[in-house]
């Protein structure tokens, strides 16, 4: 509305001075500048208006989920155990395999829990460093046999989804439904509905990081787990340079 009464003016001004009806003892660049000078005091009105209402978005989460938000967006040094399920179109259950992860600054390492096989080769750590991703067969196992302690360059590895990622997920909508246990730990429970489907976020409220994410869907109004993620174990500002460097 501001926008369309700074435009309205400024056509109306100019239509006055090009038609001689401003009178006085200006000249027609005097009038031009005063008109610039009120044009300009306008658009600074709207602006800050508009800044108003951005901060006003960028403030709209409910107030207990920003101050969760903001324990946990910037942390970069943590560690957890990663487990994910998701329900298979046939209602089957799949769960992907288990790793820990710890993750300092801009170096992370995975480690399953037992040795995978990727492009014709079985490892169990895998470390991203420098944009490279590297496998390593750390165990004596039959699996690893003479590639113990050898190094690949591995394809197709990736975090999963990380704590991070879900916090920066959260909508303006979500909303605190109370508190629950798990792993141990009491959690906040952070609900919000994504379509057709609900998804609730269990976050710690001492470092403001997720410990499970849930998406139910919906059969016959009777609600299924769809896909679920855990952080179990969790601890932040423990990993050292040693846990997630290749020697």
């Amino acid at each position: 509305m501001k926008i369309k009464y700074v435009l309205g003016l400024l056509v109306i001004m100019l239509l006055l001075v090009g038609c001689g009806l401003y009178s006085g003892e200006q000249t027609s660049d005097e009038v031009m500048g005063d008109i610039v000078d009120e044009v300009k005091d306008k658009v600074s009105e709207v602006s800050e208006g508009v800044s108003d209402k951005v901060g006003d978005v960028v403030s709209g989460y409910d107030s207990e989920v920003l101050e969760l938000i903001k324990k946990g967006e910037n942390r970069d040094n943590f560690q957890y155990t990663y487990k994910y399920t998701y329900r298979e179109s046939n209602g089957n259950y799949f769960s992907a395999p288990v790793f820990d992860l710890y993750m300092k600054e801009n170096k992370v390492k995975k480690v399953y829990l037992s040795p995978i096989k990727n492009d014709g080769v079985y490892y169990r750590e895998v470390y991203f460093v420098d944009g490279k991703v590297l496998g390593v067969c750390d165990t004596k196992s039959v699996l690893c046999d003479d590639a113990e302690g050898m190094v690949y360059d591995i394809q197709g590895e990736d975090l999963g989804v990380t704590p991070i990622d879900i916090l920066d997920d959260l909508p303006y909508r979500a909303e605190v439904k109370g508190t629950e246990m798990f792993d141990g730990r009491k959690v906040t429970v952070v609900q919000y509905e994504e379509g057709d489907t609900k998804v609730k976020v269990y976050i710690d409220p001492y470092y403001g990081l997720p410990l499970k994410k849930v998406i139910y869907g919906f059969d016959d109004d009777e609600e299924i787990v769809l896909k679920r993620w855990e952080f179990t174990n969790i601890a932040a500002g423990n990993v050292r340079n040693a846990d997630v460097s290749l020697e």
